[in-house]
This record gives C-alpha cells, structure tokens and sequence, in this order.
C-alpha cells in the first residue's frame, strides 16, 4: 500500500508527482482549474508512452484532505485491479508487449 506520509501535497501543488507500486504506475498533479488530477497506468511504460486506453483518470479537490483521498483512491486500486498490476510486475518489457 502507498503510505500516505509520503505523497507530498506541498509538492503536488508545484510539480507532478509521479511513482509506482506493485505493477501499477500513477501521477498525480495541479491542474489549470485548482483541482488535483490523478492518473494509473500498468507497468512498464511512462505516462507519455503509454496508450490512454490503458490510463484510468480521477479528479481531486486540490486540498490537503483531497491529497489524502487521492491516495485512498491509488490504494483502492491497487486490490480492486490486481490482475492487472500482478500481470505486468517484474516482467522484462518484451514479454509484455
């Protein structure tokens, strides 16, 4: 599980935070209108090379106690889609794609 102690709002608020656990990639940022944007992809790929039908995207309010919903939302997400994130963990890139 992600511990929330170390997903840093004050860093949210100035530049994307992104990270993996478990087979599952996430980024979570400021977006233009105040909210917080956040985004989970599987493994082994960046979020830029990373097609959107693998992408799952949340929105957020840009608050300390969204930050702590955020990260309840990327800890759901792990058990709820662990198929998925067990699939991909510690393969080589070449057998994934």
């Amino acid at each position: 599980m992600i511990d929330p102690a170390t997903i840093s709002f004050n860093f949210i608020k100035k530049e994307p935070l992104i990270g993996s656990m478990n087979g599952m990639r996430y980024k979570l940022w400021k977006s233009d209108d105040d909210t917080m944007g956040g985004c989970i992809w599987p493994e082994p790929y960046c979020f830029e090379k990373t097609e959107e039908v693998m992408k799952t995207y949340e929105t957020f309010p840009m608050t300390k106690d969204g930050c702590a919903e955020a990260v309840a939302w990327l800890n759901e997400q792990l058990v709820k889609r662990a198929e998925i994130w067990n699939a991909v963990k510690d393969k080589p890139l070449c057998t994934i794609m």
